[in-house]
């Protein structure tokens, strides 16, 4: 996927349209600074849906318009269109050129386009998620964003690096479908009102299923028909073309006899044209001795000739003036009526642009009035749909009412029938009810006793199982955490081992010979990396050694002066080397005694360094007088002793003060050096495995509580078993109970007749309660019904608002680009109309000259006319003598 091209219009600097195509290859933008070259950047940013103001250099949105100059008006609107190669397929789009367009209006108002199509802002950032192309995807890298990446924090690097892997679309669309599941768990509530009313339409429906499924058949029979119409009309088509194909053949054989007839009269022209060219030689031969006998005559007609010719020759330049003359006049007409018609269609467009105006406030208007009226409607219909809800709620707590009302009746009437049959019983079955009832009931405590138990248990193992759900659910979390750290901590260890091994921050001449390692003999190592340095030292030993971190350790001056060779016949650069066998050979400096004695001095700088055997004499060489302290103000106080003159001071924050005498020191940016590269590698690769460690540690405390949670599930499953049993048969021993109870109370005839009149009694207020209730349900149905239509028409009526708002503000959309369209037309035809009274102006001032120049050339016509009359006197009075 490739840019191919990119059309500005109206946006920050470019007030004209600017169409920038990108070839194959790499195409640089090259410029003064201030010619807007950040701009075009700003622009691809803002295309691809960039919304953040400051990110574009601006402080409103608006701000991106063209905002007019001295000798220009600022314009309405922005437009910015992208034109993608997607012959890849990597955008999902059938076409293999895909484009994008953004438009912005000084009303805030913006439109989003795809190949031309309205689209939303969300479809355009969806289309490009996954591509790594987007407003803050890594497809566009300033300066300022390198040290940025490298140095960022733990989720900056992680929005990254998931773009770039292209899981960033599927997060969204995560949190885009939990959205939606939350907004279907709200519709659900609604569907199952609206189901209850539907379900009385279905019969209706499957009727009219019936009848549409005949009218399939039916169909299906009329295109067998047709098609059988079809092909009968087919052969009969097929055996007309037969017979003008036989008609054809006899016209072609017609045709072939004309054209034999037609080379025949083709010869007889050649002959006649052989006939003639001889006649033409003849001709010739006469004519060339009649030239001869006219020359003599001819040389005395050449003078008459020749002032002839220039009379004939200003004749024609008086012609040609005079054409002139007309061209000009006619082009001064036809200017003069262009101009007119220039000013007509000024007034016409004028006349245009104030009416777009008066339209697109009449627009506005109108939409401000729909605006006012949708809102109406939007609360006419929550009104009625909270009418509805309320109906709703009420039928419900009415038909709950009834139903309840309705159970205790039927539990009533099967009261009084069972009471009616038991007070027939005789009263000596009472001992023996008696009897049964309390061995059921010493059943009952025994199963209440293990079923309180068994509940205990259950809760017991569910909140230990809940517990372990817990924990399970947070250590998956912090799985799924330390994976993503994993993953970034790989790309920052990639990130600085590439760094690493592309010498990054090296001389070009030392990259060179780190990338021809197998041309030159011998072997290269630079002073940083043969060094390792405690993380406190770092900063000290990196000030001190300052150009000489890049000083490359070679064994011997051989080697050192085959890769200067090597260097000077690449043409890449210089380097410097430090030999090892010549620096072993030096005598080693004695180190002061008093050196460390002074008060906040740390170490000798050899001494924090750590390095292989071969390389310690060029770390004693380079390091040798380096005493490493703790501040700056140790280096102020060393500067008034006297007994260290020719010992290197290094404070822990880079300050350099060297023989008493040159002091380096400043502030020193927080960025990566060359010492701590290597450092860095093994810090990062140290945390790469120990979060792997820490990740396997949680993997398999998981499969534990997986493990211990599936035995729990189990255990519970069992519980819940041995519960629901003991549930049962509590259960049963409730109602058998309850059975022999009643058994014992109906034995007692009188106390079963009260009891039976008490319930007569009560049942005669439940009569007319279940009455009043019947009645209220069936006017709240009705009410339902009226209010269900009413909320329906209500919501048919704000769909239509809705949609001619929709259409009302596409119409201002375009009613907004016609009149930016008819404003730049008008300005336009103002620049026109003074450039025609330019043109006419030049027009007039030749068509003046070439007046003047006509009158000078028929005065030399007349001179020429005397003299050649003199000539032919002369010429005839020489033929008269002659003869």
């Amino acid at each position: 996927m490739f840019l191919t091209q990119l059309e500005i219009f109206g946006f920050k600097s470019f007030p004209t349209k600017l169409d920038l195509r990108f070839g194959d290859g790499i195409t640089g933008i090259v410029g003064p600074n201030g010619c807007g070259k950040t701009n075009i950047v700003d622009a691809i940013r803002w295309v691809l849906g960039e919304q953040k103001p400051s990110l574009l250099r601006s402080e409103h949105m608006e701000d991106v318009i063209f905002n007019g100059t001295a000798r220009r008006k600022p314009l309405g609107m922005a437009e910015v269109s992208l034109i993608v190669d997607n012959s890849r397929g990597s955008l999902a789009q059938e076409y293999t050129e895909v484009m994008i367009t953004r438009r912005l209006f000084r009303s805030g108002e913006s439109e989003y386009l795809l190949n031309k199509t309205p689209c939303r802002r969300r479809d355009i950032v969806e289309l490009f998620m996954d591509t790594g192309m987007g407003p803050h995807a890594y497809s566009v890298i300033e300066l300022s964003m390198v040290e940025s990446i490298l140095s960022g924090n733990t989720e900056a690097l992680r929005v990254l690096f998931e773009e770039a892997a292209g899981i960033a679309k599927y997060k969204a669309k995560r949190r885009e479908a939990l959205r939606k599941l939350e907004t279907t768990k709200l519709n659900l509530f609604r569907v199952a009102d609206i189901l209850e009313e539907v379900e009385k339409q279905v019969s209706g429906l499957r009727r009219q299923a019936a009848k549409a499924k005949r009218y399939q058949h039916y169909l299906q029979e009329l295109k067998d028909h047709e098609i059988a119409v079809a092909s009968a009309e087919y052969l009969q088509r097929k055996g007309e073309i037969r017979q003008l194909l036989e008609v054809l053949k006899k016209v072609q054989s017609r045709a072939d006899r004309s054209g034999e007839q037609l080379s025949e009269q083709e010869e007889q022209a050649e002959q006649l044209r052989r006939q003639l060219t001889q006649c033409e030689e003849s001709l010739t031969s006469l004519r060339a001795a009649l030239t001869e006998k006219g020359e003599h005559i001819h040389k005395l007609d050449e003078l008459i000739l020749v002032g002839q010719e220039r009379k004939e020759g200003l004749g024609q330049q008086l012609a040609r003036n005079h054409s002139d003359v007309e061209t000009l006049q006619t082009k001064l007409e036809a200017l003069i009526q262009e101009k007119k018609n220039r000013e007509e269609e000024t007034a016409r467009s004028n006349e245009a642009f104030t009416s777009a105006e008066e339209n697109f406030a009449q627009k506005e208007e109108k939409l401000a009035m729909l605006d006012r009226d949708l809102f109406e409607k939007r609360a006419a219909v929550e009104k009625a749909g909270s009418q509805v809800s309320e109906l709703l709620q009420e039928r419900d707590h009415v038909r709950g009412e009834k139903e309840r009302l309705q159970a205790q009746w039927e539990t009533t009437e099967r009261r009084e029938q069972k009471l009616s049959q038991e007070a027939a019983k005789t009263i000596g079955e009472t001992e023996q009810v008696a009897r049964l009832m309390r061995a059921a009931k010493e059943k009952l405590r025994k199963v209440h006793r293990k079923s309180q138990q068994l509940e205990a248990q259950l809760q017991k193992a569910l909140d230990n199982r809940s517990q372990l759900l817990t924990s399970l659910e947070k250590l998956t979390e912090e799985e799924r955490e330390l994976e993503g750290q994993v993953e970034i901590c790989k790309h920052r260890l990639q990130l600085l081992q590439g760094i690493f091994d592309a010498y990054e921050g090296y001389h070009q001449g030392i990259k060179t010979l780190a990338a021809d390692s197998g041309v030159v003999p011998g072997t290269f190592q630079t002073v940083a990396n043969s060094l390792e340095v405690d993380q406190k030292y770092v900063r000290a030993v990196e000030a001190v050694l300052g150009e000489a971190a890049q000083y490359l350790l070679v064994d011997t001056t051989e080697v050192a002066l085959k890769a200067v060779a090597h260097l000077r016949r690449q043409r890449a650069g210089r380097a410097t080397f430090l030999i090892l066998d010549r620096v072993g050979q030096l005598a080693a400096t004695p180190k002061p005694k008093d050196a460390l004695s002074q008060q906040g001095t740390l170490a000798w700088a050899p001494d924090v360094v750590t390095c292989d055997p071969k390389y310690r004499p060029a770390v004693d060489f380079l390091l040798g007088k380096v005493v490493i302290i703790d501040s700056l103000d140790r280096l102020r106080k060393g500067l008034e002793r006297n007994a260290e003159r020719y010992v290197t001071w290094v404070s822990l924050s880079g300050d350099v003060l060297e023989a008493q005498t040159m002091l380096r020191g400043g502030h020193l940016a927080e960025q990566s050096g060359l010492l701590d590269r290597q450092q860095k590698i093994r810090q990062e690769s140290d945390s790469l495995d120990l979060l792997v460690a820490t990740l396997q540690e949680k993997h398999n405390q998981r499969l534990q509580l997986e493990s211990h949670e599936k035995g729990s599930s189990q255990k519970i499953s069992q519980l819940q078993r041995a519960h629901q049993v003991q549930t049962t048969e509590k259960t049963r021993l409730e109602k058998e109970v309850e059975t022999l109870e009643l058994q014992s109370k109906t034995l007692l005839q009188r106390q079963a007749d009260t009891e039976l009149k008490e319930l007569r009694r009560q049942a005669r207020p439940h009569e007319k309660l279940m009455a009043q209730l019947t009645q209220k349900l069936s006017q709240l149905q009705n009410q339902l019904s009226e209010k269900g239509d009413r909320h329906r028409h209500l919501e048919k009526e704000l769909g239509q608002l809705e949609s001619g708002y929709r259409t009302i503000l596409k119409e201002i959309n375009e009613a907004r680009v016609q009149l930016v369209s008819l404003q730049s037309r008008c300005e336009q035809l103002r620049l026109d109309k003074e450039r025609w009274g330019e043109i006419e102006k030049d027009v007039t001032s030749n068509l003046e000259s070439r007046k003047a120049e006509i009158q000078q050339i028929q005065k030399r016509i007349e001179s020429l006319t005397k003299e050649i009359a003199t000539k032919a006197q002369e010429v005839g009075d020489q033929k008269a003598q002659s003869s």
